[in-house]
C-alpha cells in the first residue's frame, strides 16, 4: 500500500512539473532551437559559446552601445539570440535587464519575450542556477514583488547546499531585498563554510542588522 502511495505521489509530482513546463512554454515559448543548443552557460565554455558571443554578444552589445547584427534601437535582438542559445547566460540576462531598465519597458524592441519570460526560460532550463535566481530576485524586488523575490532566494539557498561562495552572494541579494535576518544567516553560513569575505557582514553591521553567531551546543560544552 505504501509503495503504491509513493508511486501515486511521484506520478502526481511528475504531472505537476509537466503542467508548470507546459504553462511556461505557452507563455514564454519552447526552449527548442533550430540553430543549436540550448546549452548551459555554466558548463559550455568552448566553441559554441565563442561562436555565439563573437557574432551576437559582443562587447558593444553587452555595454548596450550598439547592435551586432541590427541597429542600436533593436540591439535586444542580439541579446535574445544569445539567450535562446544559452538560456542561463548570466551576462546576457544582466544586459537584457539593464536594457529593459534603460528603455523603461519590460520588452525592449528586438526582444520576442518580456524580461520575466527570459528569467522564466532560464530557470525552466536550469532550475538549480543560483546566480539566475539571485539576479531574478533582485529584479523582482526592484519591481515591487518582494514576496516572489524571497521565494526565489530561499530556493537558491537550497540549491546552493554547502557552496560558500553561492551562499554569500545569495546573502547579498537577501540584503538588497531587505530580508536582513536571512542575510545574517547567509553571512554566518558562508563564513562557517570558509568564505573569508566580510562585505556582507559589514553592510549588516552598518545598517544595525548584524547578530553574532550563536555558539553551537558542542562548542559551548567544550568551553565549559
Amino acid at each position: 500500500m505504501r509503495v503504491g502511495f509513493c508511486r501515486l505521489m511521484a506520478g502526481a509530482g511528475l504531472l505537476a512539473a509537466l503542467a508548470v513546463q507546459a504553462q511556461g512554454e505557452a507563455n514564454c515559448g519552447s526552449l527548442a532551437t533550430t540553430t543549436g543548443g540550448p546549452w548551459d552557460y555554466r558548463v559550455e565554455r568552448g566553441a559554441n559559446l565563442d561562436l555565439v558571443e563573437r557574432h551576437h554578444f559582443t562587447r558593444p552589445v553587452q555595454q548596450l552601445l550598439s547592435g551586432q547584427t541590427t541597429t542600436r534601437e533593436n540591439l535586444a535582438a542580439d541579446i535574445a539570440y544569445t539567450l535562446r542559445a544559452f538560456p542561463n547566460h548570466h551576462r546576457a540576462l544582466d544586459a537584457m535587464t539593464r536594457l529593459a531598465r534603460e528603455r523603461k519597458t519590460a520588452q525592449p524592441p528586438g526582444s520576442e519575450h518580456t524580461l520575466d519570460c527570459w528569467y522564466e526560460r532560464a530557470l525552466r532550463f536550469r532550475k538549480d542556477d543560483t546566480v539566475v535566481r539571485a539576479m531574478y530576485a533582485l529584479y523582482l524586488g526592484q519591481s515591487g514583488r518582494r514576496d516572489l523575490a524571497l521565494t526565489h532566494l530561499e530556493q537558491a539557498l537550497q540549491f546552493a547546499a554547502d557552496n560558500a561562495i553561492s551562499i554569500y552572494n545569495i546573502g547579498l541579494a537577501l540584503f538588497e531585498v531587505q530580508a536582513f535576518d536571512r542575510a545574517v544567516y547567509a553571512a554566518h553560513r558562508a563564513a562557517e563554510l570558509g568564505n573569508p569575505r566580510t562585505g556582507l557582514a559589514d553592510k549588516l553591521k552598518k545598517g544595525g542588522h548584524w547578530r553574532e553567531p550563536v555558539p553551537s551546543q558542542a562548542a559551548s560544552a567544550a568551553s565549559s
